[in-house]
């Protein structure tokens, strides 16, 4: 293993230690940072509606407005910060222009980071639901889709604090 690929690696084990401890404070009654969502969709009122409503629950939320903003957001992440700027979970709709989520959750996945994705698509098929779900997607909801069924899926994997 290369020395940049130990100190990746070291840093992903480092987050999630923190995202660990945080909740882990949480539950004690301690302060702790607010779970982070990166929130992905090109369609405008889709992703102001979702935003808003994941804020309402307590969530902080960085929009990304499509494919290619998305991914910017997620290399940053993956291969330069150090700053605790990573986020809790992933949330992105399938279809975008640049890059589509599952070319994000398959780029997320081959390096190796455990963030939680969920997909949301209007063109949901079978042939999409099984190719996410073999890239490793957490969940894929179909459009339209019930907001208690995002915000369930959202709190099983990454409950704001």
């Amino acid at each position: 293993m290369s020395a940049r690929r130990r100190r990746w690696t070291a840093r992903m084990r480092r987050r999630m230690w923190e995202r660990t401890k945080r909740h882990a404070l949480h539950e004690a009654g301690g302060a702790a940072a607010p779970t982070r969502v990166l929130l992905a969709d090109d369609d405008d009122e889709m992703r102001v509606f979702l935003a808003s409503a994941l804020r309402r629950d307590g969530y902080v939320v960085e929009e990304a407005r499509d494919g290619a903003q998305l991914l910017a957001r997620v290399c940053s992440m993956l291969f330069q910060s150090e700053d605790g700027t990573a986020v809790d979970i992933l949330v992105a709709d399938i279809r975008m222009p640049g890059h589509s989520g599952l070319d994000v959750l398959s780029i997320v996945r081959g390096a190796d980071w455990a963030v939680p994705i969920v997909l949301i698509t209007a063109f949901g098929d079978e042939d999409t639901h099984a190719k996410a779900r073999q890239l490793g997607a957490n969940a894929v909801l179909d459009k339209p889709f019930e907001l208690t069924d995002l915000r369930s899926t959202m709190s099983q994997l990454a409950p704001p604090l």
